[in-house]
């Protein structure tokens, strides 16, 4: 299926909308709210899941990552795009959680989740800028409070986990609750010619500077992009007779 934009030509009135300027925080990063007039369509028809949905846009949010841009369509479901390309869909929650109250009896044997989730996933992809076979699957996670189930695929370069995931998660009758896809392709150029080696030896070699004698761990390192350059940000658990805080060390690329 070709997910694909169509303009509703309504020439001439060109609709402005003014944001006022706030933090506010989408697919786990922070981001500011685009202060100005915004030039893309403010409303427009899309094709999603074989379906023509009459949109409206809903605000404009401006990260380091691309432009964002959120609609909604007459039922208040989400429609994300990045750079006027879809990247992500939110369903409305006072719709999802009816719908759920009717689905509580469905066994979660009866639907193969992990096919139906892998074909959501790659209708989200960006094939200009990356494909899916680039993509690893990570996890699995049944979030009973919200009748959902978590699917993530996660991008990896020379061993190491990078911060482009696509997350779906799937109402327990296997219909669609949302998807995450904001940071595919921005790694697929990254070439990482460090080793997990050098890697520790700097991550040591910091902790015995600024904390000299205390026990830590690494719980994890991720590949990331943060203040406009790629680092491996490594999450060190840090131990201070008894007393337990973290800290993050950036080895810059």
């Amino acid at each position: 299926m070709y997910i694909n934009c169509v303009k509703n030509m309504n020439k001439g009135k060109m609709k402005k909308l003014i944001i006022s300027m706030t933090v506010i925080s989408i697919f786990g990063i922070s981001i500011n709210v685009l202060a100005s007039n915004i030039s893309q369509e403010y409303n427009k028809d899309i094709e999603f899941m074989d379906e023509n949905v009459s949109v409206k846009l809903s605000k404009t949010r401006n990260a380091d990552i691309g432009n964002f841009q959120v609609y909604k369509d007459s039922q208040n479901n989400e429609y994300i795009y990045k750079n006027q390309k879809l990247v992500g869909y939110f369903s409305d929650k006072e719709i999802k959680e009816e719908n759920n109250n009717q689905r509580k009896s469905i066994s979660l044997n009866e639907i193969d989740y992990t096919k139906i989730a892998e074909n959501y996933a790659k209708e989200f992809i960006d094939v200009e800028s990356t494909s899916f076979e680039k993509y690893q699957f990570e996890k699995s996670d049944v979030v009973s409070d919200y009748n959902e189930i978590n699917y993530t695929y996660t991008k990896f370069i020379n061993g190491f986990k990078t911060n482009d995931s696509i997350t779906v998660s799937l109402n327990f009758d296997g219909t669609l609750a949302s998807v995450s896809a904001s940071r595919q392709g921005l790694f697929d150029n990254l070439i990482i010619l460090a080793t997990k080696d050098e890697i520790k030896n700097y991550v040591d070699n910091y902790m015995s500077e600024n904390y000299p004698s205390l026990e830590y761990k690494v719980s994890s390192s991720i590949v990331d992009y943060i203040d406009n350059k790629y680092v491996i940000s490594n999450f060190v658990v840090i131990n201070n007779d008894g007393e337990i805080f973290t800290d993050t060390v950036y080895y810059d690329l």
